[in-house]
């Protein structure tokens, strides 16, 4: 089951990857953004445009859409799941936090 849902979310980041190709990438000013907010959110809710906000010329954040987060959320989860399996395949079994403390215990 764990399998089928990493596969799910990967199928869904690939899909979120191909259609944000076309998806702009604007940069603004923080001092810029600050006078345009309402403006620069509109655009990345609805136009679907990615606002990266600079400071001294070098990018420090930006504005996306929910839908940009959620998708990032998810590829953070596939990969984390991804991770577990792994480590779940390479240990030896898991143990809890008291048995390991029980076993490491001189008496």
């Amino acid at each position: 089951m764990v399998y089928r849902q990493i596969g799910e979310l990967y199928n869904s980041c690939n899909q979120w990857l191909e259609r944000t190709k076309s998806i702009s990438m604007t940069k603004t000013t923080l001092s810029e953004a600050r006078n345009n907010l309402p403006e620069l959110v509109n655009r990345a809710s609805y136009g679907q445009e990615r606002i990266v906000l600079e400071r001294r010329g070098k990018p420090v954040a930006a504005i996306v859409s929910l839908e940009d987060v959620a998708r990032l959320e998810a590829f953070e989860d596939a990969r984390d799941s991804a991770l577990l399996i792994k480590a779940m395949e390479d240990s030896l079994g898991f143990i809890t936090i008291d048995e390991l403390l029980a076993a490491r215990s001189i008496d």
